[in-house]
């Protein structure tokens, strides 16, 4: 071979060496490349997940939530985290009111975001109105006038006690936190019952200052008497057809005849009797009424009959029926009184509700009750009473009057509260330990009341005035929003 070929042969050789090298080093780089591009893929899965964590955790935790201001005055506010507690307040008073027809109305499975809501109105949130939207709407009107009753309750100087500090964080500790979700603490459960109690606190001393005269109710009275005056009658009523029209005239004849309310009450009974009534007393009880001019549900010819008529009137007033099958209906009226007021006895009352649902359990609302029984035992005043009633009643509706229920009605309480409240051996300052389906009452009794009228009278004043005198005081105490926060807050309680 000669020399020129053997050195284009070493030449071909040591190109194809260095080829296989650079081929060798390319796929070496490449395995370096992919290596490098796995750890950072791995890292930044990593990193997401990390990232996903942590806002997991702090949205689970309420963090993000709570540090929004949702409602804010001068010197109160309400973050999202609290407003989840009202928000919740207002879906649980809705779940109890509803009780088993609630399923109806939501799925409880679901976020309340999801689920339309036919009686939200616009004003309740934009697109599709939502249970969230309703709920939201409920209970953002309460925090806003419990807002603007802490602003003015700092104008007046009211502040919480070290005993109405103490019931805030019991009750807060009592509260089934897992009920709410969206990360809400026990703190944020006590800053919601903190400004609850002020604000009852407040509008409890502005109550205090109302008063009403008694020209005052009789004024009123007289202004509207066919409000007040009612008419207690008798009336039963028969459908007849071809068939019994001669039974049924006859007893119509012989009751519209009945010379007065013993002989009309003597008929009936033979009637129910003979139409195998089995508890005849009863069904009288059931016949006999009493309505006024403008709380009625009868035709306008029968009351106007009814409060022209004397005492013992008795009339009947018939209807054809459009049923070719019957004939018709008649009823007969006895008039039994005159137009009157109800002047039936009422009595004043305080409470304190331990509700078993606020406290945990029924055991536990009675461990309390008693243990503020003690406290009332050792410092039996009104004014220590209405404190704890501020610091620890489970019962809106009269926490911010002092837990007073003011000329009330025989039968209008709870069977075992009115029981108590229309014991005939009852003393002004009593004070008692009971039992109701709500859970335990300490009771106070605070004595006789108005006459019913009254009373009723009495409390339409003390409303006028009372709005009167709140719009006048809260009007310039503004409140501003911040909507975003809704968003963060879940709607699965």
């Amino acid at each position: 071979m000669a020399k020129k070929d053997k050195q284009a042969l070493a030449a071909k050789k040591k190109r194809r060496q260095k080829e296989k090298q650079q081929a060798l080093q390319k796929k070496e780089n490449t395995k370096k490349v992919l290596k490098i591009s796995l750890i950072v893929f791995i890292a930044v899965c990593v990193l997401v997940a990390i990232v996903f964590i942590v806002i997991t955790i702090i949205d689970n935790s309420g963090a993000k939530i709570r540090s929004q201001t949702f409602l804010k005055t001068e010197h109160y506010n309400i973050d999202g985290a609290m407003m989840s507690c009202f928000i919740y307040d207002s879906y649980n008073s809705f779940k109890e009111y509803y009780g088993t027809y609630l399923s109806s109305l939501i799925d409880t499975s679901k976020d309340l975001k999801e689920q339309s809501c036919t009686y939200a109105t616009e004003d309740m949130g934009t697109g599709e109105r939502t249970w969230f939207d309703y709920f939201v709407s409920d209970a953002e009107s309460s925090a806003t006038s419990i807002l603007r009753a802490c602003e003015l309750a700092h104008s007046m100087n009211i502040s919480l006690t070290d005993e109405e500090l103490d019931a805030i964080n019991i009750r807060a500790k009592q509260t089934d936190l897992s009920a709410i979700g969206n990360g809400v603490t026990t703190k944020d459960v006590a800053n919601c019952l903190k400004l609850k109690v002020l604000a009852y606190k407040c509008v409890s001393e502005i109550s205090e200052d109302i008063n009403i005269s008694d020209e005052e109710i009789e004024k009123y009275y007289l202004d509207d008497k066919d409000e007040f005056d009612q008419i207690e009658y008798l009336s039963v009523s028969y459908t007849y057809t071809s068939e019994n029209k001669a039974k049924i005239d006859a007893r119509v004849d012989a009751l519209t005849n009945a010379a007065d309310k013993d002989e009309f009450v003597e008929l009936l009974k033979k009637y129910y009797t003979s139409d195998g009534t089995t508890d005849v007393e009863k069904a009288i009880y059931d016949c006999t009424f009493k309505v006024t001019k403008t709380n009625n549900e009868l035709a306008d010819d029968e009351v106007e009959w009814l409060f022209s008529a004397q005492v013992n009137d008795i009339k009947s007033f018939t209807t054809e029926s459009k049923d070719e099958t019957t004939g018709g209906s008649v009823t007969i009226y006895l008039v039994a009184s005159e137009p009157c007021p109800n002047n039936s006895h009422t009595k004043s009352v305080r409470h304190i509700l331990f509700d078993s649902n606020e406290y945990g359990s029924l055991e536990e609302a009675e461990r309390l009750a008693k243990n503020v029984v003690e406290k009332l035992k050792a410092n039996n005043t009104l004014e220590y009473f209405k404190e704890l009633v501020c610091a620890y009643s489970s019962d809106s509706g009269s926490v911010s009057n002092g837990g007073l229920y003011s000329n009330v009605k025989e039968n209008a309480l709870v069977a075992s509260f009115n029981d108590w409240a229309f014991d005939e051996n009852r003393q002004p300052g009593d004070i008692d330990l009971i039992s109701s389906t709500y859970g335990y009452h300490i009771v106070y009794f605070e004595g006789e009341g108005l006459p019913a009228y009254k009373g009723d009278i009495y409390s339409a004043l003390f409303d006028e005035k009372f709005n009167l005198r709140t719009d006048s005081l809260m009007k310039d105490i503004s409140v501003d929003r911040n909507s975003g926060v809704l968003k963060d807050i879940k709607g699965k309680f």
